[in-house]
C-alpha cells in the first residue's frame, strides 16, 4: 500500500520475513489523557484505529526503505502504474479489516487463551512428570509458548531456526538416546521441549514418548517426521502418545485441514505399497489424535 500511495515500484516475489519479525508492534492504543476520557466511545474507537493505522503505515515505510537498501536482485520490482486502482481499494478494505481484528484481540491474554490453558493442563495434570516434545510450525508461536510457560514449568526450553545451539538442547532433552548421559549430570535436563520443524528430521529424541502438535501442518510427511523423532529404535516406552490441537470448528469448515490430512494419508497408503503398514498406522494415529483433540 505504501508503494502504491507514493507511486513507487513494488517488490514482488520471495521476501525476507526477518525484516517483519524485527519490527516492534507493541504499541499503546489507548490514550489516557483526560480529554480522551470525556469523548464518546465511538470517537475514541475511531481515534484508536487511526493511531493504529498510522503506526503500521510508518512501519511499512521503514520496511520498504530496508528493501530498497537490499541488493536489487533480491526482488523483482513492478512499476506501480501497471496496477489497477481497484487493487488499492481492495488493499484498503483488507487493511481496515485486519486493523479491526487486531484491535479486538488487544484484550486477549495468556489467561484467556483457551488453547494455551489446555496445553498447560496437559503438561501439569495429565503428564506432570513425563518428557514432552511440542511441535509448532512458527517460531513466533514457539517463543510465545516459551514465554507463557517458563514461569510455570522450570524444565522447559524452546528451539527455533534462530537458536544458537539447538544440538545442546537436544542433548539435554534426550541424553540417553544421544549417548550424552554425562550432560544430564552437569546441566539440568529439559522435561518439556518446544520446537519448530527444525527438529523434525535427523535428531534422536526417543527419551521422550509424548508428542504434542500445537498446530497441524498441511503436509502429512511433517506429521510422520515429527512422530519419527520418538517412535524409533531405542524407544523404551510401550506406547507413544501423540496429541494434536485442531482448528476451531468454524475454521475447520473453511479450510478443511483435518479432512485433507486424512485423505492424503489414505491416498499415500493406496499408492505406496511398501509403506502401507506404516501409513495405515499413521492414519489410525491421526484419527485417534482427532478424537482426543483440543480446540
Amino acid at each position: 500500500m505504501h508503494a502504491l500511495e507514493t507511486h513507487q515500484p513494488i517488490p514482488i516475489g520471495a521476501q525476507d520475513a526477518s525484516l517483519l519479525d524485527s519490527i516492534d508492534y507493541d504499541i499503546e492504543l489507548v490514550s489516557e489523557t483526560e480529554e480522551d476520557e470525556i469523548q464518546p466511545a465511538e470517537i475514541i474507537q475511531e481515534d484508536h484505529l487511526a493511531a493504529f493505522k498510522l503506526h503500521f503505515k510508518q512501519q511499512a515505510q521503514q520496511i520498504y526503505q530496508a528493501y530498497l537498501n537490499y541488493p536489487m536482485h533480491r526482488f523483482q520490482w513492478l512499476p506501480s502504474e501497471f496496477l489497477r486502482k481497484e487493487l488499492a481499494d481492495d488493499l484498503h478494505e483488507d487493511i481496515n479489516s485486519l486493523l479491526n481484528l487486531l484491535d479486538k484481540m488487544k484484550h486477549c491474554t495468556e489467561e484467556t487463551d483457551g488453547k494455551l490453558q489446555k496445553l498447560l493442563e496437559l503438561l501439569t495434570v495429565q503428564h506432570p512428570t513425563q518428557k514432552i516434545l511440542i511441535f509448532t510450525q512458527f517460531a513466533d508461536t514457539a517463543r510465545y509458548l516459551e514465554n507463557a510457560l517458563q514461569s510455570k514449568l522450570s524444565q522447559l526450553e524452546a528451539v527455533t531456526g534462530d537458536s544458537k545451539n539447538p544440538t545442546d538442547l537436544v542433548y539435554r532433552f534426550s541424553p540417553v538416546s544421544n549417548r550424552k548421559s554425562s550432560i544430564s549430570q552437569e546441566i539440568r535436563e529439559i522435561r518439556v521441549l518446544i520446537t519448530t520443524d527444525v527438529l523434525s528430521e535427523g535428531q534422536n529424541l526417543q527419551d521422550c514418548a509424548i508428542i504434542v502438535n500445537y498446530d497441524l501442518t498441511w503436509a502429512i510427511i511433517r506429521l510422520i517426521q515429527r512422530a519419527g523423532r520418538v517412535d524409533r529404535i531405542g524407544q523404551q516406552a510401550n506406547e507413544v502418545l501423540c496429541y494434536s490441537f485442531l482448528p476451531a470448528a468454524g475454521v475447520e469448515e473453511i479450510i478443511g485441514l483435518r479432512k485433507r490430512l486424512i485423505e492424503r494419508l489414505r491416498q499415500n497408503r493406496e499408492v505406496i505399497g511398501s509403506d502401507e503398514l506404516l501409513l495405515c498406522y499413521h492414519e489410525r494415529l491421526c484419527k485417534s489424535i482427532f478424537q482426543r483433540n483440543f480446540t
